[in-house]
Protein backbone atom coordinates (compact mmCIF):
# COMPACT_ATOMS: atom_id res chain seq x y z
CA UNK A 1 0.00 0.00 0.00
CA UNK A 2 2.88 2.38 0.64
CA UNK A 3 3.81 2.30 -3.05
CA UNK A 4 0.36 3.64 -3.92
CA UNK A 5 0.66 6.37 -1.30
CA UNK A 6 4.09 7.32 -2.64
CA UNK A 7 2.66 7.48 -6.13
CA UNK A 8 -0.15 9.78 -4.97
CA UNK A 9 2.37 12.04 -3.26
CA UNK A 10 4.57 12.04 -6.38
CA UNK A 11 1.51 12.98 -8.48
CA UNK A 12 0.88 15.91 -6.13
CA UNK A 13 4.44 17.07 -6.79
CA UNK A 14 4.21 16.54 -10.55
CA UNK A 15 0.62 17.60 -11.33
CA UNK A 16 -1.25 19.38 -8.59
CA UNK A 17 1.46 21.62 -7.16
CA UNK A 18 2.67 22.73 -10.61
CA UNK A 19 -0.94 23.56 -11.48
CA UNK A 20 -1.17 25.68 -8.33
CA UNK A 21 2.12 27.40 -9.19
CA UNK A 22 0.77 28.20 -12.66
CA UNK A 23 -2.35 29.70 -11.09
CA UNK A 24 -0.19 32.05 -9.02
CA UNK A 25 2.01 32.90 -12.01
CA UNK A 26 -1.02 33.59 -14.22
CA UNK A 27 -2.55 35.82 -11.53
CA UNK A 28 0.72 37.78 -11.34
CA UNK A 29 0.81 38.21 -15.13
CA UNK A 30 -2.82 39.29 -15.27
CA UNK A 31 -2.39 41.71 -12.38
CA UNK A 32 0.62 43.30 -14.07
CA UNK A 33 -1.50 43.84 -17.19
CA UNK A 34 -4.22 45.82 -15.40
CA UNK A 35 -3.91 49.41 -16.64
CA UNK A 36 -4.15 52.29 -14.23
CA UNK A 37 -2.68 55.77 -13.92
CA UNK A 38 -2.82 56.17 -10.14
CA UNK A 39 0.71 55.90 -8.75
CA UNK A 40 -0.42 54.28 -5.51
CA UNK A 41 -2.34 51.59 -7.40
CA UNK A 42 0.61 50.98 -9.70
CA UNK A 43 2.91 50.51 -6.71
CA UNK A 44 0.46 48.19 -4.97
CA UNK A 45 -0.14 46.27 -8.21
CA UNK A 46 3.60 45.61 -8.66
CA UNK A 47 3.99 44.59 -5.02
CA UNK A 48 1.07 42.15 -5.20
CA UNK A 49 2.27 40.77 -8.53
CA UNK A 50 5.69 40.24 -6.98
CA UNK A 51 4.19 38.33 -4.06
CA UNK A 52 2.19 36.14 -6.42
CA UNK A 53 5.20 35.46 -8.64
CA UNK A 54 7.33 34.59 -5.60
CA UNK A 55 4.63 32.23 -4.35
CA UNK A 56 4.60 30.51 -7.75
CA UNK A 57 8.34 29.96 -7.53
CA UNK A 58 8.12 28.66 -3.99
CA UNK A 59 5.37 26.20 -4.89
CA UNK A 60 7.44 24.99 -7.85
CA UNK A 61 10.45 24.45 -5.57
CA UNK A 62 8.29 22.63 -3.02
CA UNK A 63 6.84 20.41 -5.74
CA UNK A 64 10.32 19.38 -6.85
CA UNK A 65 11.33 18.70 -3.24
CA UNK A 66 8.26 16.49 -2.74
CA UNK A 67 9.19 14.43 -5.81
CA UNK A 68 12.82 14.09 -4.71
CA UNK A 69 11.73 12.96 -1.25
CA UNK A 70 9.33 10.39 -2.72
CA UNK A 71 11.98 8.91 -4.97
CA UNK A 72 14.54 8.77 -2.16
CA UNK A 73 12.07 7.10 0.18
CA UNK A 74 11.05 4.64 -2.49
CA UNK A 75 14.69 3.78 -3.10
CA UNK A 76 15.18 3.17 0.62
CA UNK A 77 12.14 0.88 0.82
CA UNK A 78 12.55 -1.70 -1.93
CA UNK A 79 8.95 -2.99 -1.99
CA UNK A 80 7.41 0.45 -1.95
CA UNK A 81 9.93 1.51 -4.54
CA UNK A 82 8.93 -1.28 -6.93
CA UNK A 83 5.23 -0.46 -6.60
CA UNK A 84 5.87 3.27 -6.98
CA UNK A 85 7.94 2.75 -10.14
CA UNK A 86 5.32 0.38 -11.56
CA UNK A 87 2.58 2.96 -11.08
CA UNK A 88 4.72 5.89 -12.25
CA UNK A 89 5.80 4.08 -15.40
CA UNK A 90 2.28 2.89 -16.30
CA UNK A 91 0.87 4.87 -19.20
CA UNK A 92 -1.83 7.50 -18.78
CA UNK A 93 -1.89 7.82 -15.00
CA UNK A 94 -1.05 11.50 -14.61
CA UNK A 95 -4.57 12.79 -14.16
CA UNK A 96 -5.14 15.40 -11.44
Amino acid sequence: MLGVELFELWRVGRVRMPALAETYARAARELRAVPHDDAEWVSLRWQLAGVLAAAAGQVEEAAEAVCVAVVRYAEADAGAGREFRRLRDAGGVLRG
